[in-house]
């Protein structure tokens, strides 16, 4: 498993996705779609920017776990308040007009749509959110 601090600017944002492609090309990921993680992963990074901090300084910290022809793992971690995305996904009803929907919430809704599973845990005073991308099995 592969780690690596940042500091929660969106001016890193790029840096942190850069780091994250590099990562999965070096192991030489095959049948996955990368935009789809790419989304997803941008989505919870621009979160936590923007709302985890509040106007401090933080960090975020990537790991990456490939489990060759298997499986993806793209864990976040960050030390900001509380906040389990999965408790606060909404039930989105993709048919009412966009006068009918509430805002805010959808990109959780997305995250969830874009990755085969989304974890998330307390773990002592961070959250740590996994991104989990199962390998297509045909090559």
């Amino acid at each position: 498993m592969k780690k690596k601090v940042f500091t929660a600017e969106i001016e890193t944002l790029p840096t942190m996705l850069e780091w994250v492609r590099t990562q999965w090309t070096q192991c030489s990921v095959k049948s996955f779609s990368p935009l789809k993680i790419e989304v997803a992963l941008e989505e919870a990074l621009v979160n936590i920017i923007h709302y985890a901090y509040g106007k401090k300084s933080g960090k975020i910290e990537i790991s990456m776990k490939i489990v060759p022809e298997i499986q993806m793992e793209i864990g976040i971690r960050d030390w900001g308040r509380s906040f389990n995305p999965l408790l606060q996904a909404p039930q989105v009803q993709l048919s009412n007009s966009i006068k009918e929907k509430k805002e805010g919430g959808l990109g959780i809704f997305f995250m969830m749509q874009l990755v085969d599973d989304l974890l998330y845990e307390r773990d002592g005073d961070s959250n740590f959110l996994i991104l989990v991308t199962r390998f297509s099995q045909k090559q």
